[in-house]
């Protein structure tokens, strides 16, 4: 699914406050609407309604995308009972017999959660010290709000905290679930949301029969409350934060975690006249105090997947709403700051050599997989959710400076051309090791659809591959069996620069370079752009891109007199690739920019060529003839 518009700025606070009231207000709407329903009846009208109210808020504004695959079904289905299902039961069960103000305080403690479902369970993230302390004091905080030293006293029951904290930790385990095996560009955002939720409320469906419903004495307030609570928080609330998220980036807009407990203790204490103990407020203060060290940035794990783009496990990634689909929240492009490690194919920090402390003569330096950093994907992801696409350049000359260049000014990928420019085998590694240096992309267009030069690629250390002339389906699935390992595909050795010279892991580098390899069909002739519909829809093309020269061509019209006509197809192309969950990639100004989810400028030649003609032009243009002086002298 390409990105949302960037919303108008004026209505991003606005739609930020909607979010922290959803997040806060979730817990209130739940005890109003526990006076006229069960909690039974309750979890099951938010599943059916929540569902209803994405379907159409995503159906309207984006289209719905559903899965390719039949392993994407499964994890959506994990997510369904985790996310939704299991948290909706326990969260109305819990309200039965804890006030909605501690109810609230116990959802700040999901960003917690997730961080140690990422390091403990998924394995996906190797904490600092810093969040090792965050992770510490989140849980001295929930003990004070608990005061196990007072229980014998009926101050709290335990039971009913046990179920918020069940429930809050099934956040967490999504958001780091959806990290590890969903988020990837076949559905994330609203896409997965609506998925999601649509599973859920199937799921419900199919459970009425076991359940005991019983009568619904369903008054005034307690139909406003579910229905506000199931379209507003499970509904509108999504929809929120995926447009903050990409104005902001996730480290703003994970503030509203900040603020919905607080909404959450005032409506209830004000509205609903609960009683809140001074150590429950010390301790959810003391909670909160921990989601900053927790936010610290996380190392990627020696498994990690970054599958879910660019997703911090942290707290700028997880909006505590508790009726939230883990949206793949993407951190914004760091294109002028320090490259993240993640991005980097490369030794992590603490795996290059000590100087303090040099290993003994002879000793084999032990060097940490780096396999997990291959991620071309999250780089995009990032990117965009920071609301610009990503912008590159191809570059044809055999000198690898080019790419440095394009590197040391703020590109976000290149393409090394082998099909135009003239570079070699080798020419192509050194090209790859600069984009690696410089933190870009680095994405190889081959000479043809051949297995044996996408592996070379790859192997050498390519994060994607563009094929030329791409027209059919076929076409398209055979390129994307050369890019993956798998029976037939492509051959397995991991001493190549592509694996950074690793010699053990091949479990975890084969399934890494599965999942986050870029296979990018060129749609470059009039019977690929026929076939759009079918190609866009071969499992593992998550990326297309257009390309205007050869097209113009292969019809017959001029490149840039009947651009017209260009931009005609490159909608015709962008709107059926977006439609089925693809990215799509052009030339950046050529009148094909609104549609475009990432593209590039010129090639390095033609940009040499641009400026150097500029430079004698303007030379010339006051340039005076030998031995006369120059005007003014």
């Amino acid at each position: 699914m390409t990105a949302l518009p960037a919303p108008a700025r004026f209505a991003v606070p606005a739609q930020f406050l909607g979010l922290c009231l959803a997040g806060g207000s979730g817990f209130f709407f739940m005890t109003l609407a526990l006076e006229g329903m069960t909690f039974v009846q309750i979890a099951w009208a938010r599943t059916l309604l929540g569902a209803l109210s994405l379907l159409v808020l995503v159906g309207f504004t984006s289209g719905i995308v559903l899965p390719k695959r039949r392993a994407m079904w499964g994890h959506v289905a994990v997510l369904s009972v985790t996310n939704l299902l299991l948290p909706y039961f326990l969260l109305a069960w819990a309200q039965q017999y804890i006030p909605s103000s501690l109810a609230a305080v116990y959802n700040a403690t999901t960003p917690i959660f997730a961080v140690a479902m990422a390091v403990a369970v998924f394995r996906i993230e190797r904490l600092r010290s810093v969040q090792t302390l965050g992770l510490l004091v989140g849980l001295g905080g929930v003990l004070v709000i608990i005061a196990p030293w007072q229980s014998a006293t009926g101050t709290i029951d335990i039971w009913g905290t046990v179920a918020c904290l069940i429930s809050t930790a099934g956040f967490g385990f999504s958001f780091a679930y959806t990290r590890t095996y969903v988020g990837r560009h076949e559905l994330h955002g609203s896409a997965l949301a609506v998925n999601v939720s649509c599973v859920a409320a199937v799921g419900g469906l199919a459970a009425t029969p076991w359940m005991e419903l019983g009568t619904i004495r369903l008054d005034a307030t307690a139909a406003v409350s579910i229905v506000v609570l199931s379209v507003f928080g499970s509904g509108l609330a999504v929809m929120w934060s995926l447009n903050i998220i990409q104005a902001w980036g996730p480290s703003r807009a994970s503030a509203s975690m900040y603020v919905a407990p607080v909404v959450g203790v005032i409506l209830g204490v004000a509205v609903l006249g609960e009683a809140v103990r001074t150590h429950q407020l010390i301790g959810g203060a003391i909670v909160l105090m921990a989601v900053p060290l927790i936010n610290s940035a996380t190392r990627a794990g020696h498994h990690a997947s970054p599958g879910a783009g660019a997703t911090e496990v942290g707290a700028a990634a997880v909006t505590p709403v508790p009726h939230l689909v883990p949206v793949a929240a993407v951190a914004p492009s760091a294109r002028h700051d320090p490259v993240p490690d993640d991005i980097l194919p490369g030794p992590a920090p603490e795996a290059a050599i000590s100087t303090s402390n040099p290993a003994p003569a002879g000793a084999a330096r032990k060097r940490k997989s780096t396999m997990a950093q291959i991620r071309a994907r999250a780089a995009f992801d990032r990117i965009i959710a920071g609301g610009r696409r990503p912008t590159g350049a191809f570059v044809m000359s055999p000198d690898a400076t080019t790419t440095s260049i394009y590197g040391s000014v703020g590109y976000d990928w290149v393409l090394i051309d082998r099909e135009h420019g003239m570079i070699d085998t080798l020419n192509m590694v050194h090209h790859l090791r600069a984009a690696q240096a410089g933190g870009l992309v680095p994405i190889v267009r081959v000479l043809e659809n051949s297995p044996a030069l996408i592996q070379q690629a790859l192997d050498g250390g390519a994060q994607g591959i563009l094929v030329p002339k791409v027209g059919t389906a076929e076409q398209a699935a055979r390129a994307v069996a050369a890019s993956r390992y798998q029976a037939g595909g492509r051959g397995m050795c991991q001493i190549v620069p592509g694996a950074e010279f690793t010699n053990d892991g091949w479990s975890g580098y084969s399934r890494e370079m599965n999942e986050n390899v870029i296979l990018m069909p060129l749609i470059e002739t009039m019977q690929g752009v026929e076939n759009i519909e079918e190609i866009v829809q071969v499992e593992g093309v998550d990326y297309i891109f257009f390309g205007l020269a050869d097209l113009s061509q292969d019809i017959g019209i001029d490149m840039i007199a009947d651009g017209d006509k260009l931009v005609e197809l490159w909608q015709r192309v962008a709107s059926v690739a977006h439609a089925h969950g693809v990215r799509a990639g052009a030339p950046l100004g050529y009148g094909f920019d609104d549609l475009a989810d990432f593209g590039s400028l010129d090639s390095d030649l033609g940009s040499l060529r641009t400026v150097a003609e500029q430079q004698l032009r303007a030379y010339r243009a006051q340039e005076t003839p030998p031995g006369v002086p120059a005007a003014g002298n």
